[in-house]
């Protein structure tokens, strides 16, 4: 890592606000080399942070700070680059749009070369593709063309705004290996939106939830949300589906969001007898990841139409047998949902 600074990004006491919204973060410092997904509903402050970090919106008030620079003052734009969930491209060639950048700061050395890598780098034939027009390109070619002209700058700091939102299976698994690839040869820092949470677990360390323009909580905890019943023992319901429910102490709201620690759930093989725990639940293993500088293993399970991550000690996992596609009991208390 480079010595002059700890963090790739340094982020304290931003606020920003435009009509009721309002972006809210205390301290968020991102390392480099690491690779970090937002999760939050669409208008939860995903996009205006990513806009702010690529200086699209300027800060009200706040510091943040990228490569030990303060953002304002930080004018090496080759190094932080930023993708739109609707790639834009010039009306233009392939080989002109993935150029353009270059060009653009007078690095015309070897162009043609350059061009090339970044075109089979992201799975792209220079041979097919470098003549193509932009209207001739579907919409995951569209995407990895955009990725390329990114990745030609060789930036420091990529941002991705829903990278597969609009593109098909085999474009998306090609973009999840794009990035891999990028953080082991160059060691690219990456912060990477997306609702598929199984991809977004699939390419970052760690994620961070953000609802209401606020953090609130990272390594991939759960948010459950309503509506809300009235239900019984002076307890609150939640409909997943599959003849489920979620209980949960009185909501502010009916439609209010609750947000449950990975760390408050059990796993168990067999159906539990004599528990004080308000919801056993049955579920479906669906992943499982090992979690950065720890002995956990993040599990992710099915349950109904929600997805619920738990933790586990490898100790843990390795007792109870937990392999993926493995049917598993989810336990934990109806007071262990915080209300959001």
């Amino acid at each position: 890592m480079n010595n002059k600074y700890k963090n790739i990004v340094e982020i304290k006491n931003l606020f920003h606000s435009y009509g009721k919204f309002e972006l809210n973060i205390p301290i968020f410092n991102i390392e480099e080399g690491t690779s970090i997904g937002l999760t939050g509903r669409n208008g939860s402050g995903k996009t205006t942070l990513m806009k702010i970090l690529a200086k699209i919106e300027k800060i009200q008030k706040g510091n943040i700070k990228i490569l030990g620079k303060n953002i304002n003052s930080y004018e090496n734009n080759r190094d932080v680059t930023y993708l739109l969930q609707e790639p834009y491209l010039l009306k233009k060639t392939v080989f002109e749009n993935i150029s353009y950048g270059l060009k653009q700061r007078n690095l015309k050395d070897n162009l043609n070369e350059k061009v090339n890598e970044a075109l089979i780098q992201t799975g792209l034939n220079p041979e097919k593709f470098a003549k193509r027009k932009w209207f001739e390109l579907s919409g995951g070619e569209a995407q990895r063309v955009a990725i390329a002209s990114r990745l030609i700058l060789n930036p420091k700091l990529i941002l991705l705004d829903e990278p597969i939102a609009n593109v098909d299976i085999e474009s998306a698994e090609i973009i999840k290996q794009i990035l891999i690839d990028m953080r082991q040869k160059f060691n690219t820092t990456l912060i990477v939106s997306s609702h598929d949470k199984l991809w977004l677990n699939s390419v970052t360390d760690e994620i961070v939830n953000i609802h209401n323009g606020k953090i609130i909580g990272k390594s991939k905890g759960n948010i459950i949300s309503g509506p809300w019943k009235k239900d019984i023992d002076n307890l609150w319901s939640a409909n997943i589906g599959n003849n489920q429910k979620i209980f949960a102490t009185k909501p502010p709201t009916p439609n209010s969001d609750g947000f449950l620690q990975p760390t408050d759930i059990i796993l168990s093989k067999i159906k539990p007898i004599e528990l004080s725990a308000q919801n056993i639940l049955t579920g479906k293993i669906i992943s499982m990841k090992s979690i950065t500088e720890s002995s956990k293993l993040e599990v992710q399970i099915n349950i109904g139409n929600i997805t619920i991550n738990s933790h586990l000690t490898t100790h843990s996992t390795k007792e109870l047998n937990i392999i993926p596609g493995n049917n598993i009991w989810v336990i934990f208390k109806a007071t262990s949902i915080e209300w959001i």
